[in-house]
């Protein structure tokens, strides 16, 4: 459930009389049941044993695949090697993004004093904050903190991200490795909670 990105691997031959497609609909079905998050998550389409079908068939079927999936697929074969590289990359690609950015979580809101900016004065690029380990998490404040907060809307998406930009150009990712912050511990800021990813 930690996972950064969903890689599934579907076969795409049928000569075990399996559907590609129909196994797709079973797992997200089954993720599903487990966590409505992880359907939340990028996914990466494999399509397997590309080398035991022939080519036009293959290029039917991947086209199949990829409109009723409305996402690419990539093809590949655990026996000739192929699409390997490209898998790789791929994978390495979407790691990397979702890992550059601390990812929202699905958590309870607490309630936090908020301290109303006098006036919007101009913010520094730099500035210093504090961060308390507690039992729920670590908590992330300062000054420029809840002026940030009072000046954007949390739950918009955008300002999230412009957010949290901000302070890993201020080192939080390198102070919260520092106090023992794990891939997968809550992190407040305000009233939200965030999901710390190495």
């Amino acid at each position: 459930e930690r996972c950064s990105v969903l890689v599934h691997v579907l076969d795409i031959s049928q000569i075990e009389g399996r559907d590609p497609l129909e196994d797709y609909m079973k797992i997200k079905k089954e993720l599903s049941l487990y966590s409505e998050n992880l359907l939340k998550k990028p996914e990466i389409v494999v399509a397997n044993k590309v080398d035991l079908l022939p080519e036009e068939l293959l290029k039917e079927n991947l086209r199949y695949l990829e409109k009723e999936l409305e996402t690419a697929v990539i093809p590949t074969s655990a026996v000739t090697g192929q699409g390997k590289e490209t898998l790789k990359n791929a994978i390495w690609k979407a790691v990397s993004t979702q890992r550059s950015q601390m990812s929202q979580v699905s958590c309870t809101s607490r309630s936090f004093p908020k301290k109303p900016s006098a006036f919007r004065r101009k913010l520094p690029e730099r500035f210093d904050f504090q961060i308390k380990k507690q039992d729920q998490g670590f908590v992330v404040s300062g000054e420029h903190i809840d002026e940030l907060l009072s000046r954007f809307s949390m739950p918009q998406r955008d300002s999230m991200r412009y957010i949290l930009n901000l302070l890993e150009k201020n080192g939080l990712s390198r102070r919260l490795k520092e106090m023992g912050a794990e891939d997968g511990d809550t992190i407040w800021l305000g009233d939200r909670c965030f999901e710390y990813k190495e």
